[in-house]
């Protein structure tokens, strides 16, 4: 456990002044340990691993996340990974959160997978678009938390930033984006399109406040300005340049005016030679 009671506190760094870095370092190395004995059950893993989640995201700043790159990637790496569970079953604590849970289930999730991308942990992309999609259409339905200042809902357009945030990072990591391209672009620009459809806010957007430098101070307008241009990085980068190519059946010679122009005017005009035969 990240946060282990008094009495378990015993050996190793316990024994000594440590930070919660060096503790939390010390647990995963333990947990780490025991998985290849089949002691953590799914239901075990389903509640373990969101508390540990959870801590890093609470303690760890963006810059720490890669001192549990190793550990990270000895747990959820295919190649790596002791536990006895398939792709659907590693990451289910998260999809559930994503399809179940209320709102600050979905955004503990977001802070999850967010981490993990940090730590440079590619999700695959079937089982992480397919929560996206269903959690798009979840939120959309749900009440939220408004801002008090202009009524917007600051809380439902930061899930959407996350989200779109989130398969752009997945998209560098993934590498079986370079095998079944086509497959998986028609999955993310699909999720992509599900999400945008979404109403970010369930009330009209003006800002029209006076102490606001409209646009400049406006966080809704810039992190919806941070989707769209998000998801157009996307589509730059996973759309082929110069795909088809047009091509054109000339019905007859094309006429060079330039040429014809330049071969005429030496020669003397029919109106010159009329006027000079008079």
């Amino acid at each position: 456990m990240p946060n282990p009671p008094e009495y378990a506190q015993v050996g190793g760094v316990w024994d000594r002044l440590s930070t919660k870095k060096e503790q939390m370092r010390d647990g995963l190395y333990k947990l780490l340990a025991i998985m290849p004995y089949d002691i953590i059950t799914l239901s075990t893993w389903n509640r373990l691993i969101p508390q540990w989640m959870q801590s890093i995201c609470d303690l760890m700043e963006d810059d720490d996340f890669s001192e549990f790159k190793i550990l990270f990637s000895k747990i959820f790496e295919p190649d790596l990974r002791p536990l006895p569970f398939n792709d659907e079953q590693l990451y289910q604590f998260i999809t559930d959160h994503l399809i179940t849970g209320d709102e600050r289930s979905i955004s503990n999730a977001l802070d999850w997978i967010y981490a993990l991308s940090l730590m440079e942990i590619s999700i695959p992309f079937p089982i992480l678009l397919d929560a996206f999609s269903k959690c798009a259409s979840r939120i959309s339905q749900m009440e939220l938390k408004r801002n008090n200042e202009n009524g917007l809902e600051e809380e439902h357009i930061s899930l959407h930033v996350s989200m779109i945030d989130i398969i752009s990072q997945q998209i560098s990591l993934n590498d079986q984006l370079h095998h079944e391209v086509n497959l998986i672009s028609e999955l993310i620009f699909s999720t992509c399109a599900i999400i945008l459809q979404k109403p970010f806010a369930h009330c009209k957007h003006n800002c029209d406040n006076p102490e606001l430098d409209e646009f400049l101070d406006c966080s809704a307008c810039q992190q919806s300005v941070f989707v769209y241009q998000t998801v157009a990085k996307i589509m730059e980068r996973l759309s082929p340049k110069e795909q088809l190519c047009i091509s054109v059946n000339n019905d007859e010679p094309a006429i060079d005016w330039k040429t014809q122009i330049t071969n005429v005017s030496p020669k003397q005009s029919p109106v010159d030679k009329s006027n000079s035969s008079m």
